[in-house]
């Protein structure tokens, strides 16, 4: 089962069951997922800059976004066989 929302053009992708909170964030992003996964964060700004790549250790992973920029960011898990799985937005406040 999957669904898309759709905010200013940003597609948000439901096909991996995640969270990302406190959003907005000043300095610290938590991403959780319900159940085990493998592979990787990537988050990126709106113009598809890397800001940060880490790896998936547990279901909940802590990114520091206190050096970014504010505005709005994107969050992609990536899958270990390079699959986009989920995708969620955020904004560094």
């Amino acid at each position: 089962i999957s669904a898309d929302s759709t905010t200013a053009g940003i597609f948000e992708s439901e096909t991996l069951d995640f969270m990302v909170y406190p959003n907005p964030s000043k300095s610290v992003v938590n991403v959780s997922f319900n159940g085990n996964i493998s592979g990787s964060i990537r988050v990126t700004d709106l113009m598809g800059r890397e800001m940060k790549l880490l790896p998936i250790l547990t279901s909940s992973s802590k990114i520091d976004v206190s050096a970014f920029p504010k505005g709005v960011y994107l969050i992609q898990v990536i899958d270990n066989f390079g699959n986009k799985v989920g995708l969620k937005k955020f904004i560094r406040d």
